[in-house]
């Protein structure tokens, strides 16, 4: 991993299928790791070098023998509600899972949100929909976890105007998307 002026990170162990990953304020590294099974774990890490987060001896929080396994700072399972059910109804029922990692406003420019998505890390699930947000601190904790709405985005970018703009695919089966790839702005509440 290599942020542009900055001396070349290598990544941590034990994640297998990060879907994607963002850079925080600090310059840690956020990603989405995919569960490899149908009882598997969905986990938002943060990555840093030499840390362990447990693949293939463990997906989601570690109860026993953990030896140096990092733990997950979010995960839920393949199978069983997830508590975004209290905050977004429109969720899918299914068991296909993918955890996304974006970042929030990077504090730069125009900002159409009013500071409430800066040096935020959003996050969610491809294939339910949910989307959440957090501030990440320096110590690597996550804070002030929010829902953000419902949508299943594959790709997020920050445009010149200040907007998140997000692609959405039709993914994972989901009955409520028979449409073809869109471009959405999110918008403020």
């Amino acid at each position: 991993v290599r942020e542009r002026g900055r001396p070349r990170r290598h990544p941590g162990l034990g994640i297998p299928l990060s879907l994607d990953g963002a850079l925080d304020e600090y310059g840690e590294l956020w990603v989405g790791d995919v569960g490899t099974s149908a009882k598997g774990w969905e986990e938002i890490n943060r990555v840093r070098a030499g840390e362990n987060h447990g693949w293939p001896d463990h997906e989601g929080d570690c109860k026993t023998d953990c030896g140096d396994t990092i733990p997950p700072l979010e995960s839920w399972p393949h199978e069983g509600a997830h508590p975004a059910y209290e905050d977004d109804r429109k969720i899918i029922a299914t068991i296909q899972r993918v955890a996304w990692v974006a970042a929030g406003h990077d504090g730069k420019g125009p900002d159409p949100y009013d500071g409430a998505l800066t040096h935020r890390i959003l996050y969610g699930d491809l294939c339910m929909g949910w989307i959440r947000s957090f501030e990440p601190h320096e110590d690597g904790t996550m804070a002030d976890d929010q829902f953000l709405g419902h949508l299943t985005p594959s790709a997020w970018v920050q445009g010149p105007d200040g907007y998140l703009y997000a692609a959405e695919l039709s993914a994972c089966g989901s009955a409520h998307l028979q449409h073809e790839t869109q471009l959405f702005r999110l918008e403020p509440k």
